[in-house]
């Protein structure tokens, strides 16, 4: 006779109950202490910070810095992780959209697959529907331009030529049009996304963990303004506090220091003395012109203390 099982569904999912659900939850465990783990992560996400800051060109969005592909590559070094390609990009057409999809796959040195991501790169995006064409016209006298073919000699601007003697016609970059973006860089774009995809599969833990935004840059269609040559503001640590650097403690709670802060403590700052230095003159050379008043804040008929302690060591 056939065994019955009891079984539960929870939100349209049969989970059997029994030995085959108890053997799983033992097979869910603890692969490593979170401490060890998560200081790791510390030390990853503090170099990553590092290097990132010292990036001549960041993209940024709304304040907030986004990772490239070379930057997700740089944290997946950290832990023997790489990204390739599965497979050729497709072609792919939807309606009168077109475009390619690529898929990539994270592996561990040996060659263990972690994850796989797939991405697109389509026309209908703004930056990879069509870019600005720009000819190069000649100048006119009458403050116009024109393309050389279709203009007179004897009506060009000539400028000093600054490689030889004499002059050249002087000529201006100008706007003529739109022209398609070519097909195999949106290819090469639905690649890049999926490999920087798949190591946010992987990472994106380490990268929230150091401050920055999960998302990677490719995929944002931001403003040609959004990339800028620094940082509107650092990126937020430690919790969230914006700027303030990944610390254990910060991560697992508890009075420990960062070794970035054992290396290079702050000293703490002095506000110089506004009071100009100078000697103070001796009481006897004190001339009537001189204020009521010594430097120390004290009436001159009276007794200060430093005066008199100068004059001693004078004397």
């Amino acid at each position: 006779m056939n065994e019955v099982k009891e079984v539960e569904i929870v939100e349209g999912a049969i989970i059997q109950s029994g030995g085959a659900q108890n053997a799983l939850a033992e097979r869910v465990t603890l692969a490593r202490p979170p401490a060890v783990v998560l200081e790791e992560a510390r030390q990853a996400a503090v170099a990553l910070q590092d290097v990132l800051a010292k990036k001549p060109r960041k993209v940024m969005m709304n304040n907030e810095q986004y990772l490239e592909f070379e930057d997700w590559q740089t944290v997946g070094r950290f832990y023997g992780v790489t990204a390739r390609e599965d497979g050729d990009p497709e072609y792919v057409q939807l309606g009168p959209i077109a475009g390619f999809k690529a898929s990539a796959v994270a592996v561990l040195a040996g060659g263990e697959i972690l994850s796989r991501a797939t991405a697109y790169c389509l026309n209908d995006e703004e930056k990879w529907r069509a870019r600005s064409k720009y000819e190069y016209h000649m100048v006119l006298k009458d403050g116009t331009t024109a393309p050389e073919e279709q203009s007179n000699k004897s009506d060009w601007v000539w400028e000093p030529n600054p490689n030889k003697d004499g002059n050249r016609p002087k000529r201006e970059r100008v706007l003529v049009g739109e022209e398609p973006v070519p097909l195999f860089q949106l290819a090469s774009m639905a690649q890049t996304r999926a490999n920087a995809k798949v190591l946010r599969n992987v990472l994106a833990w380490v990268v929230v963990l150091a401050g920055y935004r999960p998302t990677p840059a490719e995929e944002i269609d931001a403003e040609p303004n959004a990339r800028t040559e620094t940082a509107a503001k650092p990126p937020a640590g430690n919790g969230g506090q914006k700027g303030a650097p990944v610390t254990t403690e910060s991560v697992l709670g508890g009075r420990v220091e960062s070794a970035t802060t054992k290396r290079n403590p702050v000293p703490p700052k002095h506000e110089p003395d506004p009071r100009p230095k100078s000697n103070p003159p001796k009481p006897s050379q004190r001339r009537l012109e001189e204020p009521e008043e010594c430097e120390h804040g004290v009436n001159i008929r009276e007794s200060c203390v430093e005066c008199e302690a100068y004059t001693a060591s004078a004397g």
